[in-house]
C-alpha cells in the first residue's frame, strides 16, 4: 500500500469523526477517542493532523452507514460513485488491522450490502443523468493513429512517444510517468524490447510483475514505438547524463510527466475536435481511453485474439485471486500480443516481418552512428546495471529506417524537433548505414520473428493457392484461345499443303502451353511475396536526393517588406525548435544539412550567419536566442584559435566543455539547478539567463563581479527628479 492510500485512509477517518461531532454527538463520545501526544507522534500510523481515532472494536456499523447516505449526494446534487463510498470501508478494515482491533462481524455483513443496494440506486440514477460521469470511451485505433499524426504535425513528440508507451504496455499513465533505461532490455525472442515496470498498482513490492514484449512497425512510421523512443532519446540525450528515467526530471513530483501528457493531450484533440468527434463522445475522452484502446483492440482486432491471460497480465486487469496464479503462464501469448498492438493486421505480408536490425552491431559504423545519435545517454550509462547500448543499437536500427520519413517531416515543418537529431545531418553516413549495414532479413542475431501463431503461415499458405488458383484460370482461358488459333492455324496449313490436319501441331502447342504454366507458378512461389524484407524496401524509397549542395553566396532569395535579398540560406528554413544547448553548439560550429525542394543542402556554420541572411522571423531568433549564450561560450580562453578548419565531432564535445566550465566560472548561480534540469532549457532560456540584469537580480556576488562594466545599453536607469 502507498503511502497517499494510508494518508487518504486516515482523511476519511476524520470525515466520520467530524460528521459524527455535529450530527451524532452521543455516539462521538462512545465511537471515538483522543489521540496521545506519543500516538501522533508515530510516524507509522499517519495521523498527522488527526486528533481523534476510532473504537474498530464494537464499531456501530449503522453509524458509519449514515455517514456514507449524507455523503453520498454532491453539492451539485448528483451521486458519488459507489467506488468512492466503498472506500470509506477499505479506510475501516486498513485502521482496525493498523489498531490490532477485530471489526464486528456484522459490519462486514451490512456494510457490504449497504454498497450492493447503493449500486443498484447509482446504476438507477445514472440512466436519470443523475451522476458525473467520469469513466473514458476507449479510444480505438482509427483515433489513436490520427492522435498520433496530430502530435508529430504539432512538434510535439513528447505526447507521440509517451502515447505509443501506454498504448503498447497497455499501462496507466502514471505508469508510464516512472519508465527508466532500467526498464528495457532485448525480449528474450531476439526481435522484441521487453519493458517491466518496478511495481504496479496491484502489485507495489513488484514481485509479481511481468515482460511486456514490443515489437517495431517497419511498415508505418507514425505507427513505430521504437522510431518514437529512439528519436525521444535522442533529443533529449543531454538530460540522461545524470538520470536514467525517460520523463521524470530531478526535483519534480511524482507523476508529474503524467499531468503533463494528460493536459497536452486533452489540448491536442480539442483543436481537432470535430474529427474526433467521430470516433467518441468528447465529453468521455481521457488519456486512460488508451489503454482501454488497445486492450480493446488486442482482444477485437483478429477472430483468433490472444489468450485472455495474456491481455489481462499486460493491461494489469485482476481475473480474481485464483486466475491470477495462471498470469505467470501467458508469456507465449505476450509475443503475439505484442505483435498486434503494431497495429499491423494479421492478414498483412509484414505482420511477421522482422524489425530493422544490423547485420553486425558490432561495426565501427554503428558505433560511430550511436554515439553521434545518443551522446549522453550512452556514454553516461554504459558499463551501468542498466547499461542501454543493446536497446539503443536496436532503436537506431528503426530510426535509419524510418530516416526518409522523418526527413519529410523536417521538409515540411523546418523548425521540428526531428531537426536536431544529429544522425540527418550526416547523410554520408546515413547513406552507407542503411545501404550497407542495415538489414530486414535474417541475421545470426535474429534468425526468426517471435509471436507468430500457425494460422498466418497458413493465411499466407492460402493466399499463395489463391494466387496460383487465379493464374491457373487465367491460364486456361488463354488454353481455349490458344488452341482455337492452333487448330485454325493447322487446318489452314495442312488444307493448304496436302488437304489434312496433323495432331502433332497441336501437342506441340499444348506441351509449350504447358510449360509456360509451368514457368508462372515458379515465378509466383519463388516471388517476394512471402519475403517482408522485399516489400519493405520498395516501400522505404528514397524520396530526398541525399547528394551533398553547398550553396552559393546568393544561391537563395528572400524578399521583405517588398525587397529582395540574395542569401545562402533556403527561404523555408527555420531554426529548430527545443534546440538544447549541446546540439545549437553543434549546429553553431558545423552547421546543418537542410532539404529544399527535394536537395540536400550543407548551411553554413550558424556562427557565419548574420542577420541579412536570414528571414525577419529567423533573425529575431538568432538575434535574441542564438547569438547571446553562444558569443558568450565563444569568449572561454583560447577555443576561438583552437577551431579546425573542419569541425570533427571529437572537437564539438571537447569545446563544449571547455566553453561550458567557462560559463560555470562566470555565471555559478545557474549551474545550482540540477544537470538533467540544465540540459532541458532551450537557448532562449540560456540566453536570458546570462543577461544583465538577470544576473544583477539572481546571481552570486562572485556573478556580479565577472560582469563587465555597464554601458550606455545596459546601465542601470534612474528616475530623473522632478522639478
Amino acid at each position: 500500500m502507498k503511502d497517499k492510500t494510508r494518508k487518504e485512509h486516515r482523511n476519511r477517518h476524520m470525515h466520520m469523526v467530524n460528521f459524527w461531532k455535529e450530527d451524532y454527538v452521543e455516539y462521538f463520545e462512545q465511537g471515538t477517542y483522543l489521540l496521545t501526544d506519543e500516538q501522533k507522534a508515530d510516524p507509522t500510523k499517519y495521523y498527522f493532523k488527526n486528533d481523534r481515532d476510532l473504537h474498530y472494536q464494537g464499531l456501530n456499523v449503522k453509524m458509519v452507514i449514515a455517514h456514507c447516505s449524507n455523503k453520498k449526494i454532491k453539492a451539485n446534487g448528483k451521486l458519488i460513485s459507489p467506488s468512492d463510498l466503498s472506500k470509506y470501508g477499505d479506510a475501516i478494515k486498513w485502521g482496525a488491522t493498523t489498531a490490532g482491533e477485530v471489526l464486528p462481524t456484522e459490519f462486514h455483513v451490512e456494510f457490504e450490502s449497504f454498497i450492493a443496494s447503493y449500486k443498484k440506486e447509482y446504476s438507477e440514477a445514472k440512466k436519470e443523468g443523475k451522476v458525473d460521469e467520469k469513466a473514458a470511451d476507449p479510444i480505438n485505433a482509427g483515433l489513436f493513429a490520427l492522435i498520433l499524426q496530430w502530435a508529430v504535425a504539432s512538434l510535439n513528440i513528447f505526447v507521440w512517444v509517451y502515447a505509443l508507451l501506454m498504448w503498447h504496455l497497455m499501462a496507466r499513465s502514471i505508469s508510464i510517468s516512472s519508465l527508466g533505461l532500467h526498464n528495457i532490455k532485448h525480449g528474450s525472442g531476439g526481435d522484441s524490447l521487453a519493458f517491466k515496470f518496478d511495481n504496479s498498482k496491484m502489485d507495489q513490492s513488484g514481485e509479481f510483475v511481468q515482460e511486456k514484449n514490443c515489437y517495431a512497425n517497419p511498415k508505418e512510421a507514425v505507427l513505430c514505438l521504437y522510431l518514437a523512443l529512439g528519436c525521444w532519446i535522442s533529443i533529449k540525450s543531454e538530460e540522461f547524463e545524470t538520470r536514467e528515467t525517460l520523463f521524470e526530471k530531478s526535483n519534480t513530483k511524482k507523476g508529474t510527466a503524467a499531468q503533463n501528457f494528460c493536459r497536452q493531450l486533452s489540448a491536442l484533440v480539442k483543436k481537432h475536435a470535430a474529427a474526433a468527434g467521430k470516433f467518441l463522445r468528447l465529453s468521455r475522452f481521457h488519456a486512460h481511453g488508451i489503454r482501454k484502446g488497445s486492450g480493446t483492440h488486442a482482444s477485437s482486432a483478429t477472430t483468433v485474439p490472444p489468450q485472455f491471460t495474456s491481455v489481462a497480465a499486460r493491461g494489469e486487469w485482476s481475473m480474481g485471486k485464483i486466475l491470477d496464479i495462471y498470469f505467470q503462464f501467458a508469456m507465449g501469448g505476450d509475443y503475439y500480443l505484442g505483435r498486434l498492438l503494431t497495429l499491423i493486421p494479421p492478414e498483412d505480408k509484414l505482420f511477421d516481418s522482422l524489425p530493422p536490425h544490423w547485420k553486425n552491431q558490432e561495426d565501427p559504423t554503428v558505433a560511430e552512428a550511436l554515439k553521434l545519435t545518443f551522446g549522453k545517454a550512452l556514454t553516461s550509462h554504459q558499463g551501468t546495471a542498466h547499461d542501454p547500448t543493446g536497446t539503443l543499437c536496436f532503436l537506431l536500427a528503426s530510426m535509419v529506417h524510418h530516416s526518409s520519413w522523418l526527413l519529410e517531416q523536417v521538409e515540411k515543418e523546418p523548425k521540428h524537433p526531428f531537426s536536431n537529431i544529429p544522425l540527418l545531418h550526416n547523410p554520408d553516413l546515413l547513406k552507407e548505414l542503411k545501404e550497407k549495414h542495415l538489414t530486414l532479413e535474417p541475421t545470426e542475431d535474429m534468425k526468426a520473428p517471435s509471436g507468430v501463431p500457425p494460422f498466418v503461415k497458413h493465411n499466407r499458405l492460402l493466399d499463395n493457392c489463391h494466387q496460383l488458383l487465379v493464374l491457373n484460370g487465367e491460364a486456361v482461358s488463354k488454353l481455349r484461345d490458344d488452341i482455337k488459333v492452333a487448330v485454325a492455324d493447322a487446318v489452314d496449313e495442312k488444307v493448304a499443303a496436302e488437304g489434312g490436319v496433323n495432331g502433332a501441331i497441336l501437342a506441340e502447342q499444348m506441351e509449350k502451353l504447358k510449360t509456360d504454366m509451368r514457368e508462372m507458378v515458379g515465378e509466383i512461389l519463388r516471388s517476394p511475396a512471402n519475403n517482408a524484407a522485399a516489400v519493405l524496401q520498395c516501400d522505404q524509397s528514397e524520396q530526398v536526393d541525399s547528394t551533398i549542395r553547398i550553396p552559393e553566396p546568393t544561391q537563395f532569395s528572400y524578399t521583405n517588406k517588398g525587397t529582395t535579398r540574395a542569401t545562402c540560406i533556403p527561404p523555408t528554413f527555420e531554426f529548430p525548435s527545443e534546440t538544447t544547448r549541446f546540439e545549437g553548439w553543434r549546429k553553431w560550429l558545423c552547421g546543418q544539412t537542410f532539404v529544399y525542394e527535394g536537395c540536400t543542402w550543407q548551411l553554413p556554420p550558424f556562427r557565419h550567419l548574420k542577420g541579412i541572411h536570414v528571414t525577419l522571423k529567423n533573425r529575431s531568433i538568432l538575434h535574441n536566442e542564438w547569438k547571446p549564450i553562444f558569443n558568450k561560450m565563444m569568449e572561454a580562453p583560447g577555443l576561438v584559435e583552437q577551431i579546425p578548419e573542419q569541425v570533427t565531432d571529437d572537437f564539438v564535445h571537447h569545446s563544449f566543455e571547455l566553453a561550458t566550465q567557462f560559463l560555470k566560472e562566470r555565471y555559478t548561480y545557474i549551474f545550482k539547478q540540477p544537470q538533467d534540469i540544465l540540459s532541458g532549457y532551450a537557448l532562449g532560456t540560456w540566453s536570458k539567463k546570462i543577461k544583465r540584469s538577470e544576473v544583477e537580480k539572481y546571481g552570486t556576488e562572485g556573478d556580479k563581479q565577472n560582469l563587465p562594466p555597464p554601458t550606455a545599453l545596459n546601465k542601470k536607469r534612474t528616475q530623473k527628479e522632478s522639478s
